[in-house]
């Protein structure tokens, strides 16, 4: 049913049309202003400037009253690692990526900390690194890769990268323990692709020289650089908002291959399993 409107009131209406003519609607009052609406321009400066945010956590792991392991002739996994991630990010840096460390010198970081240290930057990546050891096996070495859920395909390429280039060394090659899954708190708090690179073994006689060589630690950072630089490269996430400058490390391109026999990395069986430590 159709109700007439009162007199008075279309009366009032119609003056109200004559004598603001000019009156704004009030739905135009919640429009943007022409100068404020978006243009394509507008568009790709958002992208160039969300490229600032594209940011890579280094996390050198344990510190202070954690020196790690202990190797042969009392070498510590901290003072192995820390030069390493030093210059991680100062390559990264130099190559115009942005990166975060969880420390800079020897001391504590809690586990839970560093997690948190990298999301409250907005890091789009986690790496960490750390040297492993194993009692009474003298004979166990060699490069070890882990991810939880979402960093896989960083830890292949990492991982592919630094056999790549160590794991053709003449007189003592670095030995390819596998790409795997574990559930260490840093991968598996993390809501970004996220791995943990153990970079080999100071309980092995010949690993822990390398180990401690400052040109050994450098071909390993070099490696690990060139690894992230290339997912970086290759994630379309990243890709969209940023461009990643060629690599120009002087070391060899990544050569290693899956066996035949895999399917994945990630389901290699390394030739010593160990017990799952809280990393």
């Amino acid at each position: 049913m159709v109700h007439s409107l009162p007199k008075s009131w279309v009366l009032f209406c119609s003056l109200a049309a004559i004598l603001f003519p000019l009156a704004t609607p009030a739905t135009a009052l919640l429009q943007p202003s022409n100068a404020e609406k978006a243009t394509p321009e507008a568009s790709i400066k958002l992208v160039g400037q969300k490229s600032d945010k594209i940011l890579v956590t280094i996390d050198p792991g344990h510190g202070g009253k954690d020196p790690g392991a202990i190797g042969l002739d009392g070498l510590r996994e901290v003072d192995v690692i820390l030069p390493i991630s030093l210059r991680v990010s100062k390559i990264l840096q130099e190559k115009g990526v942005a990166t975060q460390l969880t420390r800079d010198s020897d001391y504590f970081v809690g586990l839970d900390e560093r997690v948190v240290m990298s999301r409250k930057a907005g890091a789009s990546i986690f790496v960490s690194i750390h040297a492993n050891s194993i009692d009474n096996r003298p004979d166990v070495n060699g490069l070890e890769t882990y991810h939880y859920h979402r960093g896989l395909e960083l830890a292949n390429i990492v991982h592919s990268n630094i056999i790549g280039v160590l794991g053709e060394d003449r007189d003592e090659p670095l030995l390819d323990r596998g790409v795997r899954s574990a559930r260490f708190l840093v991968l598996r708090k993390s809501d970004i692709p996220a791995i943990l690179v153990e970079v080999g073994y100071l309980t092995s006689p010949t690993e822990s020289i390398k180990l401690n060589s400052e040109k050994y630690q450098e071909r390993m950072a070099d490696a690990i650089a060139q690894g992230i630089l290339e997912y970086l490269d290759k994630s379309t996430n990243v890709s969209n908002s940023i461009p990643v400058p060629p690599v120009k490390l002087p070391i060899k391109p990544s050569a290693w291959k899956p066996p035949a026999s895999v399917n994945s990395p990630s389901t290699i069986i390394p030739r010593f399993p160990l017990i799952e430590v809280q990393k």
